[in-house]
């Protein structure tokens, strides 16, 4: 099945026994070149020498610009000096670069910009929005306490979705991650806000019936957010202008994870200490 899959991908595996240089490859590490730091444990850093040093030579031989996702920034160090490696840490930039943008594709990144931006009012926003409503949740929830206890109920509601900017404040982070014959594919990056209500049930142990007791509930809510990329799917044809198409999908690609509560009692604070 992987055999296939790599076939019908056309990718191509680099064999580092065939281009990694193993003479430049400990002179990279007793003189402290990226990806080998001065301080730490520096060996473990040998796969990663191994894979860029690989992938340099390939190119080099090849005659070829590689465009590495990768959010190490070891790995970013290492292509600062290369004229044959970018290194940049998003994925769905990268996918953009890919696709190669055309007149037509970068006028309706602009529409989409202008859209967000202006009116919250817009399609695309009102859709975004209702699918976060839909499926905003939580991965996990963690609390402390002096007393054991168990989630009784969990309640996640959407606050506010705000658009993520590119290190220019006045550019959106929008792409084109996908080009075919019925449409293309946006993804935009979102914070999402959102209120988290929590109900804990309390249970203390009765060593003279051997069961645990409840000692009752609570409710404790916070706001929480986080980023994901969300996928537009665009249906129609993009030479004419974002008019032309139809929203047909919305894809939200991560959720909330792990959420800390905090410190959780089943009594209340100022009651509790107010009888001591």
């Amino acid at each position: 099945m992987l055999e296939n899959f790599i076939r019908k991908s056309g990718i191509e595996i680099i064999k580092s026994e065939e281009y990694c240089e193993i003479e430049y490859l400990i002179d990279m590490y007793f003189s402290h070149r990226a990806p080998f730091k001065e301080s730490g444990n520096k060996k473990n850093e040998f796969p990663d020498a191994i894979a860029l040093l690989s992938l340099e030579h390939w190119a080099k031989l090849n005659n070829k610009n590689l465009l590495v996702v990768s959010a190490d920034n070891d790995w970013k160090d290492f292509s600062e000096d290369k004229s044959n490696i970018d290194v940049i840490d998003d994925l769905a930039k990268a996918m953009d670069i890919l696709n190669g943008q055309s007149d037509f594709l970068d006028s309706i990144v602009s529409e989409i910009q202008l859209d967000l931006l202006k009116n919250q009012d817009s399609e695309i926003f009102k859709k975004i929005y209702s699918t976060l409503e839909d499926c905003v949740g939580v991965f996990d929830i963690q609390a402390v306490s002096a007393y054991n206890f168990y989630i009784d109920d969990e309640q996640v509601n959407l606050i506010d979705v705000h658009f993520l900017n590119e290190n220019d404040a006045n550019k959106l982070k929008i792409y084109v991650v996908d080009i075919n014959s019925d449409g293309i594919t946006v993804s935009i990056a979102c914070e999402v806000l959102c209120n988290i209500e929590v109900t804990f049930n309390f249970l203390v142990w009765d060593s003279i019936d051997k069961e645990d007791v409840s000692l009752g509930g609570t409710k404790k809510m916070i706001e929480a957010s986080y980023e994901t990329d969300v996928l537009v799917h665009l249906h129609g044809d993009y030479s004419g202008g974002l008019q032309s198409m139809d929203i047909c999908d919305i894809e939200i690609i991560d959720i909330l994870g792990v959420v800390d509560m905090g410190e959780i009692s089943p009594f209340n604070d100022e009651d509790y200490f107010q009888n001591y």
